[in-house]
């Protein structure tokens, strides 16, 4: 097939092509894998292949031996040898350009095969692409959302400070439109709401202490006083405790049934004619425990708001199981020089300090 012969030449090279076209898409049939024909092919394409490859060896080993001088490795500086490895060069390029090279026949399943590998190549390449494009689809999803939720938190932004700046707006307006003396009664009454809101906080808060006092505190405080454990050592503290008193080592009393039978209440009839046992009563040692402790926080509040004219410390007539459990709890101080005297901690004024 010389293509100097002119339109012989192409139309035999058309024919060839289409001839192996035809013969390759008979062959193409990869999944027909145990087909002992196909296996054949193959068996004698391998072997062609290897004949191929040893005649090749034999070849260059004859070239080898032919040789008295080895191949140069590297370029000579010598320019007359130079020129004569390159003109060495040049011939054996131009030899293996024109000699026919060795392709395998129109019937040899090599070229199928060849083509499968770099199919299967493609494929393989194909789906990685698609797994890393899908990653990266699945993460700028994930941004686009993102970015998304936070437009819409932005915007609710703006919107809230639209809002904001135009109540702003308004209220200068009105602000503007006012006299002095509409402006000043405004404040005055501002001032009024919060000062009431702020007593009833304080009324409400007092009222808890006293509950507080009354149900818990007071109870234990008795106890100290009384010979017991101290305040914070002993939560369960029955009325029968403090009835009954407690020993010099601390420990409650043991009180004789009588005495129990008398501490439950007295029977009497209610107006239906039922047999009811009266509530009993509190001790006196805790009624007279959460007195004295109110009265205590009362005269140090007092002193600490400016009310008292001592100061801002109290002079106390005794100690008390009240004043060192205020004392212990950091809730109020003695004077550095002077036991007798006590004060609430102010915590803003001791950090000011």
């Amino acid at each position: 097939m010389d293509l100097e012969h002119g339109p012989q030449g192409l139309s035999a090279i058309h024919q060839y092509l289409k001839s192996a076209r035809a013969t390759q898409d008979e062959r193409m049939d990869i999944e027909d894998s145990s087909s002992s024909a196909l296996e054949a092919r193959l068996d004698q394409t391998v072997k062609d292949l290897q004949d191929k490859v040893a005649e090749q060896r034999r070849a260059l080993e004859q070239l080898r031996n032919s040789s008295t001088h080895p191949a140069p490795r590297i370029p000579s500086a010598n320019p007359p040898e130079r020129l004569q490895q390159l003109r060495a060069i040049k011939a054996s390029y131009d030899f293996l350009t024109n000699s026919k090279p060795s392709l395998p026949s129109v019937e040899s399943p090599l070229p199928a095969v060849l083509a499968t590998q770099v199919t299967q190549r493609k494929i393989v390449s194909t789906k990685e692409a698609i797994s890393e494009l899908q990653s990266r689809l699945t993460h700028a999803r994930r941004r686009l959302e993102e970015e998304e939720r936070n437009l819409k938190e932005n915007e609710l932004i703006a919107a809230k400070l639209h809002e904001r700046i135009a109540r702003v707006r308004q209220v200068r307006d009105e602000q503007l439109h006012k006299s002095s003396a509409d402006i000043v009664n405004e404040q005055v009454h501002a001032k009024q709401a919060q000062k009431e809101q702020y007593e009833q906080e304080i009324k409400s808060q007092h009222q808890a202490l006293e509950n507080f006092i009354d149900n818990l505190l007071a109870r234990l405080v008795a106890t100290e006083e009384l010979g017991g454990p101290t305040v914070g050592d002993l939560i369960d503290v029955s009325v029968e405790m403090l009835e009954n008193g407690f020993s010099a080592q601390g420990k409650p009393k043991s009180a004789s049934r009588s005495s129990l039978a008398t501490k439950k209440g007295q029977m009497r009839l209610d107006k239906h004619g039922n047999l009811v046992r009266d509530a009993v009563e509190e001790p006196s040692s805790q009624k007279a425990a959460a007195a004295g402790l109110k009265e205590l926080l009362n005269e140090l509040l007092d002193a600490s708001f400016g009310s008292s004219t001592s100061g801002r410390y109290i002079t106390l007539q005794r100690d008390s199981a009240a004043v060192r459990f205020l004392v212990r709890t950091k809730i109020a101080q003695f004077h550095p020089k002077d036991a007798r005297r006590l004060r609430l901690i102010d915590d803003g004024r001791a950090l000011d300090d």
